[in-house]
């Protein structure tokens, strides 16, 4: 049964690669997005599809994938800056991966990554289990009033009080005076 999966996963990538060199970017792009719904942690399929996503000029999708992949090389080096560079915080990066397979799943240069970007996610208060969950956002901090924050609201309610008094005061001199 394995097997039969392996040759269907290669029977997809060689299909994949074919209308890459045919030119059909996107039709090659959605198959193995597809195929990664199934096999979370192809590298086969993460590395080619990388390349697809660079091909179409989308540096950051491309070092989207290539963070999982074990390629090394300059050119997926600098799509996983691109990649990371693109998510300010460390749990935006991690949400953005959708990693779908546990770090075992994944090669050893890749289960590194992973561990540091969840350990990056922690450090910044935030929490995150790669394949088991999206990441959690850190808690804002608590923030206090200050002496102008409560200066500002009291100002507010009081204009506002201030303008229905006035439109009352009016109501009522309007009505007394049509009364007379």
């Amino acid at each position: 049964m394995r097997e039969q999966v392996d040759e269907s996963c290669a029977r997809v990538v060689a299909t994949a690669r074919a209308e890459r060199s045919a030119g059909r970017l996107p039709f090659a792009r959605d198959r193995l997005a597809g195929l990664l719904a199934q096999h979370p942690a192809d590298q086969d399929t993460l590395d080619l599809l990388g390349q697809i996503c660079r091909d179409l000029g989308d540096e950051i999708a491309a070092g989207r994938w290539w963070f999982l992949s074990a390629r090394d090389d300059p050119a997926a080096d600098a799509a996983r800056a691109a990649f990371l560079a693109a998510h300010s915080q460390p749990w935006k990066a991690a949400n953005a991966l959708k990693v779908r397979a546990p770090a075992e799943a994944f090669p050893t240069v890749v289960q590194a990554r992973l561990a540091e970007l969840a350990g990056r996610v922690e450090a910044a208060g935030g929490s995150w289990v790669p394949g088991q969950r999206a990441p959690l956002q850190p808690l804002p901090s608590t923030q206090t009033w200050s002496w102008r924050d409560t200066l500002v609201i009291a100002g507010l309610l009081l204009s506002t009080v201030g303008v229905w008094l006035v439109g009352l005061v009016t109501l009522i001199v309007l009505l007394v005076s049509a009364t007379v």
